[in-house]
């Protein structure tokens, strides 16, 4: 298993004395120490200077310690740590301060600013400052493992320097004018770029380990073989834990091994005074190694070159429990059970497609409910899971709906919402016909057909019925609908789950105290519900859909793979490992969302926990790890029983087969 250190060391050029402290077997010997077995750092930093005497670039002015960079490479690699040189590829305040030309541009000729400009990629800058430098770095720099390169991406709109502009003439010609091709040439520009340098290093390292930030996010699938290792930044600056799932989610269904990249921050990385707590600290490296990540730890080196004793003490005893739950991490696999479908937001006012907020909110409800789950595009193919979960905010395209039926032919279950269906009723026994018109509209949207648009937002309630089997406690939950719903005519054969019921008749076509139900209903595989619970979540902040998103994906899988007692307050997450199956439980102390102490300074102790695993082989022991302390269990029709005696922050527990 891959333990991190990303060590930034971004020191402005009046700075000074730097590495007036550096000692290269002490550094070493404190990561070592800290059970580190890889690290990143700064070989050049955003400033654009260079942490040895380079020719080639702009040495740091008060370099105290020439050789800084390689003396911390060649340390590291006598104690087995792999080095991977920090290598600023998209920002240089040096190099676009002496040529101006090299900086992005937007259509007024101003420049964006993240502190400094960004670094324009049709310029020669490529040519006469990062190629030669990546050369004269593998050269003098003895055991080097690879790059780490920063800011591969164009900011949104960026696109009107004089060198893009000329780029853009010669490969779009007539089409140059549209932003939407400069904004895909600018894409295809940097992974042409990332592919030169890729190239450059593996001819002189072959088997480097080179990594471009941003060139691969959620919607960019097809430059996942360039790096075959992704890492998923947590801190709060960039989306915090709940992006990172998502992101992570994604990125396994596509096949890509991934690093989570936590901090020894309390904030963002501009925040280098202070240092998360231990539970904190545990919580964060769970939840990547849960995800089925690596795990990097983000911190900031002092300019003499030196490292905080306690803050490698307190990574240390975490990454020690790693070390020993080894046999258990190494080439683990999450077990999956279900998909959630999702749509790519591409364009502005974003740098780089990603995935919607919903999808961020979805996840989370599906992860607090023990749903064993990864993340497709509805561009992607369908992966065959027992579980499709489709939260359908726009109709499916022809493609997505010929998959969903062949899905269902092969025996699979959906779980769908909103517009999931239109065009697809016939899977619930419903058809396309005519509905009262909407008395208050003559367009097209004011009918209400078999899966049709509900016009506005209303005060309602849900109304379970006890062929759901929740609890009769739901029955009288009030709350606001902020986005328009769909409904499904029930037809023979369907299951009424559930009906909306209006309390007043504000908007057509609710006509007096008609329902506008039934606002779930199932027909054998698939359930259907006419508002996106995962949108009324997001909005109202209720955790009550959580609760009926477990119930509905449970009716719809039998037997789910994980079941435990501890409902949301822990999430759980299910791996296949060599010995057997490996569970991660995780203490859910999550505090607000959008605040920078993105979980609990203290985690309590929670009490005992019961456990059913949906697992057929036989099984001959589960015990608690890293201590390897067994614990009683049962096996009965293909579920183990058992009982986790309490729980901190995280517990694994190795299931032997």
């Amino acid at each position: 298993m891959i333990r991190k250190i990303h060590l930034d060391f971004h020191t402005r050029p009046e700075v000074t004395g730097i590495g007036a402290g550096f000692d290269p077997e002490a550094f070493a010997d404190l990561l070592a120490q800290a059970h580190v077995n890889a690290l990143a750092t700064p070989g050049k930093c955003n400033f654009g200077n260079t942490y040895f005497d380079a020719t080639v670039g702009h040495p740091h002015p008060h370099l105290v310690r020439p050789d800084l960079f390689p003396a911390t490479v060649q340390a590291c690699a006598r104690r087995g740590i792999r080095v991977q040189a920090y290598f600023n590829f998209g920002m240089d305040e040096y190099a676009t301060s002496i040529h101006p030309d090299w900086s992005q541009r937007y259509r007024d000729g101003t420049c964006p600013q993240w502190g400094m400009p960004l670094v324009e990629f049709a310029s020669p800058y490529i040519d006469e400052v990062v190629i030669p430098g990546v050369i004269e770095m593998i050269g003098r720099c003895p055991g080097l493992a690879g790059f780490w390169f920063d800011i591969c991406l164009y900011i949104n709109g960026a696109f009107y320097s004089s060198w893009f502009e000329a780029l853009a003439q010669a490969r779009l010609g007539a089409a140059a004018d549209d932003e939407a091709n400069r904004w895909q040439l600018g894409r295809t520009l940097i992974r042409e770029c990332c592919q030169r340098l890729d190239a450059v290093v593996k001819e002189r390292l072959p088997d480097a380990e080179n990594y471009f930030n941003s060139l691969v996010v959620p919607g960019e699938p097809g430059n996942i073989p360039l790096q075959p290792i992704q890492e998923v930044e947590n801190p709060i600056l960039f989306g915090g834990p709940e992006k990172m799932t998502t992101d992570v989610r994604w990125l396994r269904a596509q096949g890509a091994r991934t690093i989570g990249l936590v901090s020894r921050f309390q904030g963002p990385w501009m925040d280098p005074g202070t240092l998360r707590t231990a539970d904190q600290m545990r919580f964060d490296v769970a939840r990547s190694v849960a995800l089925g990540c690596d795990v990097s730890m983000g911190d900031h080196r002092h300019p003499d070159g030196s490292l905080d004793p306690e803050v490698y003490r307190r990574i240390g005893r975490v990454y020690s429990e790693l070390v020993q739950c080894e046999p258990w991490l190494d080439g683990a696999k999450p077990c999956r059970e279900a998909v959630l479908l999702t749509e790519i937001e591409r364009g502005s006012p974003h740098i780089f497609p990603m995935l919607p907020a919903l999808t961020t909110q979805a996840a989370r409800l599906l992860e607090e409910s023990g749903i064993q789950f990864d993340i497709a595009s509805v561009e992607d193919p369908l992966p065959e899971m027992p579980l499709v979960i489709w939260p359908g905010q726009k109709p499916g395209s022809p493609a997505l709906l010929a998959a969903l039926r062949r899905h269902l032919e092969r025996g699979g279950s959906l779980l769908a919402m909103d517009a999931a269906l239109c065009g697809l009723e016939d899977a619930m026994g419903a058809r396309e016909e005519g509905a009262p018109e909407d008395a208050g509209r003559q367009d097209a949207d004011a009918k209400t057909t078999g899966c049709g648009h509900v016009q506005g937002s209303f005060a309602g309630f849900f109304r379970l019925t006890p062929e759901s089997g929740f609890g009769a406690d739901w029955h009288g939950f009030a709350h606001l609908l902020t986005h328009p719903t769909r409904r499904l005519c029930a037809q023979a054969g369907v299951t009424v789950l559930a009906e909306r019921l209006s309390l007043a008749s504000v908007t057509p076509p609710c006509v007096g105290r008609e329902t506008l139900g039934p606002a779930m209903v199932r027909k054998g595989r698939v359930i259907y519900s006419a508002a996106s619970l995962f949108a009324e979540a997001m909005h109202a902040g209720s955790p009550f859909p959580a609760e009926i998103v477990a119930e509905l994906c449970a009716a719809l899988l039998g037997r789910p793979l994980v079941r435990h007692s501890a409902g949301t307050t822990v999430v759980a997450h299910l791996h296949r490992a060599a010995p057997g199956y490996a569970l991660h439980l995780v203490h859910w102390a999550m505090d607000r969302w959008g605040k920078q102490v993105n979980s609990a300074l203290r985690f309590p102790q929670l009490g005992p926990i019961a456990v059913e695993l949906a697992i057929r082989e036989p099984v001959r022991e589960v015990t608690l790890l890293p201590t390897g302390k067994a614990i009683a269990f049962e096996q009965i029709d293909g579920v183990c029983r058992f009982t986790v005696p309490g729980l901190h922050v995280w517990q694994m527990v190795g299931v032997t087969k």
